[in-house]
């Protein structure tokens, strides 16, 4: 199953009292239903990720201390989550050119054959 965590253990201990689950200590953002091989693919991951980011930083508080810390959230937060997006497209790419090396040439491709 293809999924990446986002792991904001860090920002949980700040985030907790703010955060909709207190003891939630990270995030998992489900992508095995994209493929990150194609634009169309990576712009949905990159969608859930800002969305889930979102909900996760959001403090329901007003305030411009709790906003300070929702931008502070979120940037640390990206910042994570993009790497870890890279990697997902870089392994989808080694994946799909793996399964293409290792898939027999069609008759069509070696005429004569």
């Amino acid at each position: 199953m293809r999924n990446f965590g986002l792991i904001l253990a860090p920002l949980a201990i700040l985030a907790a009292p703010l955060a909709a689950a207190p003891n939630e200590t990270g995030v998992t953002i489900n992508h095995a239903d994209l493929d990150l091989t194609t634009k169309a693919g990576i712009d949905r991951l990159n969608r859930r990720i800002g969305n889930r980011i979102r909900s996760f930083c959001e403090t329901g508080t007003p305030g411009i201390a709790a906003r300070q810390h929702e931008l502070q959230c979120r940037a640390a937060a990206l910042a994570e989550a993009q790497t870890k997006a890279r990697v997902a497209v870089a392994a989808a790419n080694i994946e799909k050119t793996r399964f293409a090396e290792a898939a027999p040439a069609s008759r069509s491709a070696n005429p004569g054959v």
